[in-house]
């Protein structure tokens, strides 16, 4: 978030962290996202980007997710998060707890250059998959996304977000609040349409990703056609709920709990019994694997993320 910015609290829905946002050191920021990865590149100097554990976390499912959906690019651009440690960082309002990340939109092209919404190498597409793919990430609820395309759902605008996606994450343990029952989400069957089913492929998408890998995912479209209704069966079956097709309370509360649930997305782990001397970072969702090159051996198959010990972050990609 930029100096020029209106004061944060006064956004919406950021009233919640008041309470929890004590400005200065924060030993827990103390976890480096690494230079690339499946899925992503860092392009801001590394001692800019520590963030919590599971910050970090969240953003390493991110890029794998993203990395299954376009094994073929592109790829995204994660920047600020926070400084060693937290507190104040040049530039920004916000970016102090290890909580925040700004992450360029995603271009059409090949190129790792900036853009706002507004330039031809802007993939609104492309943008409103990460959003979704962000909102549905597994290890942190999302409080807000800032950016002012306002033809991407889920975002909110705000001053000097036209070039890059402000994401907050909840803090771990501080949960958002409860709907009210008017804002609960309605039941759905074959032939709803609207926003509420684009929700619901965002998230029954986000379930193929965990646990069905081999399937098709859904376009996005806010259709309840016969595709999606194979989805949602499929997910009730596995959850031991009535396989009717009908999405409503009970098949909405295990989409939700999927979202945080430790047992549907990676979990950070320690370092393999024999590492390979060349990785720098391994990820096994079962999904796919990420081996360390061609010329190496291949890694015994593992579920989670691992950063190998002797892992340094390099100086700088751009």
């Amino acid at each position: 978030m930029n100096m020029h910015s209106p004061p944060l609290f006064a956004a919406p829905l950021a009233h919640v962290m008041t309470e929890h946002a004590n400005i200065g050191q924060h030993p827990r920021v103390n976890t480096p996202l690494p230079r690339s990865g499946p899925g992503f590149i860092s392009s801001v100097p590394a001692r800019q980007q520590f963030g919590l554990p599971e910050t970090i976390h969240a953003l390493l499912a991110i890029g794998a997710a993203w990395q299954i959906a376009h094994p073929d690019g592109p790829v995204l651009n994660i920047r600020d998060i926070s400084l060693q440690g937290g507190g104040p960082m040049s530039g920004h309002k916000s970016h102090r707890q290890g909580i925040d990340v700004d992450i360029r939109p995603v271009r059409n092209d090949d190129k790792q250059e900036p853009l706002t919404f507004r330039s031809p190498a802007y993939a609104q597409d492309l943008t409103q998959q990460l959003v979704d793919i962000i909102r549905v990430n597994g290890i942190l609820r999302v409080q807000f996304i800032f950016f002012n395309d306002p033809t991407i759902r889920g975002v909110q605008h705000w001053p000097n977000h036209n070039d890059h996606l402000h994401i907050r994450f909840f803090p771990p343990g501080i949960q958002p609040p409860s709907p009210s029952p008017s804002n609960q989400p309605p039941v759905l069957r074959r032939g709803s349409r609207g926003s509420a089913v684009r929700d619901l492929q965002t998230r029954l998408n986000a379930w193929l990703i965990a646990s069905r890998p081999a399937l098709e995912q859904l376009v996005v479209d806010g259709d309840f056609g016969s595709r999606t209704l194979a989805v949602v069966r499929s997910f009730q079956q596995s959850q031991g709920l009535t396989v009717d097709g009908v999405v409503g309370p009970r098949t909405w509360a295990q989409l939700l709990r999927q979202q945080a649930s430790p047992s549907s997305v990676p979990t950070l782990i320690g370092q393999p019994e024999s590492p390979p001397l060349q990785s720098t970072l391994y990820v096994n969702i079962d999904l796919g694997r990420e081996g360390p090159g061609p010329t190496q051996p291949p890694i015994p198959a593992k579920s989670g993320i691992f950063i190998p010990e002797n892992y340094r972050p390099q100086q700088r990609v751009d």
